[in-house]
């Protein structure tokens, strides 16, 4: 056979490299194209939602959250707030990517710019690790490194930094690293989690925070000091006369007087050209004691840097001029900083004041400062979780918080604070805001009567709750079957004080048979008029019937068991 002429030759061959230099150029554009354009943040977040709605049907994973693809992270560090701030993000990180989320180490010391001399702490040191993620199941998920299959199967993900990476190039990495299916990890380099692009709202941060209870030996010692307070209030007030009973009111004040926070808010205030930053020691003393719901004696417990306990002089004291009914203690005063606090890192010792200050009656702090701020978010979520949307009014609201460096309705009074967990970050909390107020914002309540119309329209002073506002539909009834639930509910129906149910239902029929049986007599049925206009029928079981009024339900209800 004759061989092609060599000129064919030549042009096959230049054709040939004509072709592949066409598709290597069309293939370095679509590289570059995928690199630096970015959609928008809510179709990045929504491409991940759709990814991880992808694998929910799949065989490993839990409740939604994959399970055998994981995300490592750097040590976290900084101080507490820093902290849980960074943990929540590397979480959300790691639900947006549709993995769980390697346990990171956090820092017990507080170095800020010497990381080599940070102490590394486990997680699990602090907060409590099953516990976690029973209560964060189908949202986010903690796993141990021993869950890694294969160590080599792992991608480096490098966070960009500097003015170029922005929010959106953030993104669009995020959504791109959700498709790296074949590495069991991408272990992210780069800076503390703290500083990466914020890309959730605040609802996405507080469930997470809800999730991070701390170990038993942290909240035992939590409760020596709060009993120290609550013992301190007593004979206090014991020596002054109270006649009253029960507890003396707590209120907890993380005061930021000490002369780092000085420095660093007067820079702020410049920056930013505002004036409620920095709190003078007097102005704290004046706008806390002019909180018009404290009674008097009341508890102060002084949340302040140590170097504030060593002060010499006594005019420079944290526990002098306060007004006359304020009884102020700080942790050396009460006996706890050796006691307690010394045992312990500066991450535990953290710890311990935030729980101290979350299970204050009421609680004062700066709205700059990001410790402060972590904790009326929680408080908002507890005062929430009880039907409280507002603190605008005094009583009522258990949880009440106030910002000591913002002016309230009333000249000399602190502003009332709960946090707007409507908001698209956590930018308020990290970094500080005085766009304060009082209630959660309406969208929100709207939100909530969308969750469930059964909670509106109650009368004044009626505070309806379910299981799903209670916060127990997920850490309670969907552990178990649908049997178990409903035997949980019965108990609960049963030991209330006021049962009101169906006279045709068998379930609210057999509560009041077995009320009626321990002569727990306050029932009613709602179905039924009662003896006056507008009031359901009084009912207590007849233990002379067969059981088919019981069984089928009856209008025959009386409040006399014969």
């Amino acid at each position: 056979m004759n061989s092609p002429p060599s000129s064919y030759k030549n042009l096959r061959l230049f054709s040939k490299s004509i072709s592949f230099k066409c598709l290597v150029l069309v293939g370095i554009a679509l590289f570059y194209k995928a690199l630096f354009l970015s959609s928008s943040p809510r179709n990045a977040l929504n491409s991940g939602s759709l990814i991880r709605a992808r694998y929910t049907s799949d065989s490993s994973s839990a409740d939604g959250v994959r399970t055998d693809k994981f995300l490592e992270v750097p040590q976290i560090v900084w101080g507490l707030n820093n902290q849980k701030i960074a943990f929540a993000r590397a979480c959300l990180t790691a639900r947006t990517m549709n993995r769980t989320l390697l346990m990171p180490s956090l820092s017990a010391s507080l170095f800020y710019k010497e990381v080599d001399k940070l102490l590394p702490i486990p997680f699990e040191r602090v907060f409590q690790f099953e516990r976690f993620n029973s209560l964060c199941s189908g949202f986010v998920r903690l796993a141990r490194f021993s869950d890694v299959r294969n160590r080599t199967q792992v991608f480096d993900l490098e966070k960009g930094s500097g003015r170029r990476w922005t929010a959106e190039r953030d993104l669009e990495q995020l959504k791109q690293s959700v498709s790296m299916d074949e590495f069991e990890v991408i272990r992210v380099k780069g800076k503390n989690p703290f500083l990466w692009h914020d890309h959730w709202p605040v609802k996405d941060y507080a469930k997470v925070f809800e999730c991070m209870v701390v170990v038993d030996e942290i909240s035992r010692e939590a409760d020596k000091v709060v009993m120290k307070i609550r013992e301190a209030g007593e004979n206090a007030a014991a020596r002054g006369g109270r006649l009253e009973q029960g507890p003396v009111p707590f209120v907890a004040v993380h005061m930021r007087i000490e002369i780092d926070w000085m420095i660093h808010c007067k820079k702020l205030e410049q920056r930013q050209k505002v004036s409620e930053i920095c709190s003078s020691k007097r102005e704290i003393m004046e706008r806390v004691g002019n909180i018009s719901s404290l009674k008097t004696p009341t508890v102060l417990y002084l949340a302040v840097a140590d170097s504030l306990l060593e002060e010499k002089d006594e005019e420079s004291s944290v526990l002098k001029g306060w007004r006359d009914g304020l009884i102020p203690f700080e942790k050396k005063k009460l006996g706890v900083k050796e006691e307690v606090y010394s045992k312990y890192s500066y991450l535990i010792q953290s710890a311990i004041d935030y729980e101290v200050c979350l299970r204050a009656d009421v609680f004062v702090g700066n709205s700059f400062s990001t410790f402060s701020s972590l904790i009326v978010l929680e408080r908002t979520q507890k005062a929430r979780r009880v039907g409280f949307m507002s603190s605008c009014e005094d009583g009522g609201n258990v949880w009440s918080s106030y910002a000591y460096n913002l002016a309230g309705e009333s000249e000399g009074v602190p502003r009332r604070w709960m946090t707007n967990m409507t908001h698209s970050s956590l930018q308020a909390i990290s970094y500080g805001s005085n766009s304060v107020s009082c209630s959660i914002a309406d969208s929100l309540l709207e939100e909530a009567e969308e969750e469930s119309s059964a909670l509106t329209g109650w009368r004044g002073g009626l505070i309806p709750l379910e299981k799903k506002k209670l916060g127990v539909k997920e850490e309670v009834y969907r552990k178990d079957l649908y049997l178990i639930q409903s035997t949980i509910d019965y108990e609960v129906c049963f030991r209330a004080d006021v049962f009101v149910g169906n006279s045709f239902s068998t379930f609210s029929s057999l509560i009041v048979l077995e009320r009626t049986q321990k002569a727990r007599r306050l029932g009613f049925a709602y179905n039924l008029a009662g003896e006056s206009e507008g009031v359901p029928r009084r009912w207590t079981t007849n233990m002379t019937h067969s059981l088919q009024a019981i069984t089928y339900g009856t209008n025959s209800v009386s409040c006399s068991s014969e």
